[in-house]
């Protein structure tokens, strides 16, 4: 399990953070959790697991054994099931 992301939300259309230095490549440093398991070919999931003291939303990353897909995806549905978050929203 990692973090989704290192920093917090920001909007969609952004392709990072306003405050993030502007040169190829800049989405390895806050991508960092995610981008080495596409590279290694292990599955991953992301599930919410709340919000930053602004009210951004906050992801968990599973990561699994390469192949092992199915084992990621019960973890991220027993994960939901223990800390529903489906109902909730940033509180904006």
């Amino acid at each position: 399990m990692t973090p989704s992301a290192s920093v917090a939300a920001f909007p969609a259309e952004k392709l990072m953070p306003d405050h993030w230095p502007t040169h190829p490549w800049d989405w390895i440093a806050w991508a960092e959790f995610s981008y080495p398991f596409n590279m290694s070919w292990n599955p991953a999931a992301s599930v919410p697991c709340g919000f930053t003291s602004t009210g951004l939303p906050v992801g968990l990353q599973i990561v699994g054994k390469r192949f092992n897909d199915l084992g990621v995806l019960q973890a991220a549905a027993a994960f939901e099931q223990l800390q529903p978050w489906a109902d909730k929203r940033p509180q904006l």
